[in-house]
């Protein structure tokens, strides 16, 4: 009888460890990286600490080749397409502040996608909540297959990111107010304002008392070493200062210098939360920047550089946090690109200028002849959405699919215009189109339905919005796609380098594959190694 007790008891010790070893994981990490460029860290991977990226480069699934869909993606739809597995059409953001048409038929940008009177802010006068998004995300599948029980947090520098990453049960999200730089939050979070967030705000702490003594200079030279940096006139040795005002905040928050401040952030929640200390795995999603500078006047410069090396330090310090916190083999870690970056054309690059303001004008003569006086063009945006008065084409009786159509066709003569799309084109393909068409996928996922414009359209490469935002002395920096790259490391790892496409929308699946969880939406999930 012992003869046969002694092996089944060794047979159920070996199946328990077996179940340790092959578990989920008690804590995951998603870090999602805006404008992450794939060339570039593979060009800086030799030069790197040992400690950091490329001890997730060395020991996860690297995927090198990970594309966005959207030929002109921005940063907020670009985190909910990672974070939903969808596109606008499908989550309900397609980008941070949307146009929207009042009662009057006035058209106006939103200031965020996630307005929501419901809840005043912490800190901020911002109101906002999650209920914008329309499908779930990867923290909200945790959420829901651990019963409720999932701690859930997130952090970004803006505010839409943080809440996208949080989805709509977060314990804490938390991003750094535009106005006043101090770390915020909603009142639609049951963490609320936690002492220990609350505390990095305080006195001398607080990053805008900081700004006035804030100088951003070089942190490691040794990446200066690649050969496109070395031409003449490369000032290696840069020295940028921030005013303690809006435009201030907004251009630390794109440098090099907002990585350990969320690297910072995050080692508070660590620190001051349960997350990561049970068998019930809890997740901390934190939006990091790998961009350039805003008055970068190239598009690889000695600050982007540098920027990447500082994100190096900010994963190095999170997988240390990790190891003290639940250790790497109880930790799933993903870190992606988002699949969208800002590529400059200089003022020799730009050989034409679109008006909006002479576009509107001499769309609505031509209107006026059609059909007669009146005012029937709301708004050109920049972004490339014209607004037709649709309570006057109504009041006039008119068929709105004709008056979108004449206006396209009109649009379509500008000089610069690339191509030219009705909503009502669009609507009706909408179940038709393949994903794998980027042209239609862009222009779809230009806005939601009920917040599109009439028409859609896109200057040539090289032409410009006279109005548009990121227009400065330099040029102009245009978002578009590029190609990124997705690590995901998880407890038990066997590295690979894994060169075939990927598809942005499929990153979710693929994480919620290692944890054993429903994806947000249905995804492809792409090659994984063993685990």
């Amino acid at each position: 009888m012992n003869k046969l007790i002694v092996p089944i008891i060794a047979l159920l010790a070996m199946c328990q460890t077996q179940q340790v070893e092959a578990g989920i994981p008690r804590l995951v990490v998603l870090l999602s990286v805006d404008e992450l460029r794939s060339d570039l860290l593979d060009e800086i991977f030799p030069l790197l600490p040992e400690d950091g990226l490329k001890r997730l480069l060395e020991e996860g699934q690297v995927y090198n080749n990970v594309n966005n869909p959207l030929l002109s993606p921005n940063s907020t739809a670009s985190q909910a397409l990672l974070h939903t597995g969808t596109t606008a059409l499908g989550n309900g953001i397609a980008t941070r502040r949307p146009f929207v048409r009042a009662s009057d038929g006035k058209v106006s940008a939103h200031n965020s996608v996630f307005h929501d009177e419901q809840y005043i802010g912490y800190a901020t006068s911002s109101r906002l909540s999650p209920k914008r998004l329309s499908a779930p995300t990867i923290a909200d599948k945790l959420w829901q297959a651990s019963k409720g029980e999932s701690l859930i947090y997130s952090l970004a520098p803006n505010a839409e990111e943080a809440i996208i990453g949080g989805g709509q049960h977060a314990d804490g999200v938390f991003w750094i107010d535009d106005y006043n730089g101090k770390w915020v939050s909603s009142t639609y979070y049951k963490d609320g304002y936690p002492p220990y967030i609350y505390r990095l705000n305080d006195g001398e702490n607080g990053i805008y008392q900081r700004l006035k003594s804030t100088i951003w200079s070089p942190a490691y030279g040794q990446l200066y070493k690649l050969p496109y940096l070395l031409r003449k006139g490369v000032n290696q040795n840069f020295k940028h200062s921030f005013s303690q005002n809006g435009e201030g905040i907004t251009k630390f928050k794109q440098s090099a210098l907002i990585n350990e401040e969320l690297s910072k952030a995050v080692d508070l929640i660590f620190a001051n939360t349960e997350i990561g200390k049970d068998e019930i795995p809890d997740l901390v999603s934190l939006n990091l920047f790998a961009g350039n500078h805003a008055d970068a006047d190239q598009d690889v410069t000695p600050e982007l550089l540098d920027t990447y090396y500082r994100l190096d330090r900010a994963v190095a310090s999170i997988l240390k946090q990790i190891e003290i916190r639940s250790g790497l083999s109880q930790t799933l870690i993903a870190l992606v690109g988002n699949g969208m970056g800002r590529e400059l054309y200089t003022q020799d690059d730009i050989i034409g200028y679109f008006h909006n303001d002479r576009c509107k004008a001499l769309m609505n003569v031509f209107i006026m002849a059609q059909y007669g006086q009146g005012n029937w063009i709301e708004e050109v945006t920049n972004d490339g959405q014209i607004f037709l008065n649709r309570k006057l084409i109504e009041s006039q009786k008119l068929d709105l699919r004709e008056v979108q159509q004449k206006a396209a066709d009109f649009l379509q003569d500008f000089s610069g215009v690339q191509y030219v799309v009705t909503d009502y084109e669009l609507r009706q393909h909408a179940t038709l189109e393949s994903r794998e068409n980027a042209l239609f996928q862009s222009c779809l996922n230009r806005a939601i339905h009920k917040e599109r414009g009439d028409v859609v359209f896109d200057l040539l490469p090289n032409w410009a919005f006279i109005r548009a935002e990121h227009l400065t002395d330099s040029g102009l920096y245009k978002q578009n796609a590029i190609q990124t790259t997705f690590i995901v490391r998880y407890p038990n790892p066997k590295s690979a380098k894994i060169t075939t496409p990927l598809d942005i929308r499929d990153v979710s699946a693929t994480i919620c594959h290692i944890l054993r969880i429903r994806p947000p939406t249905s995804g492809r999930l792409p090659a994984l190694g063993s685990h």
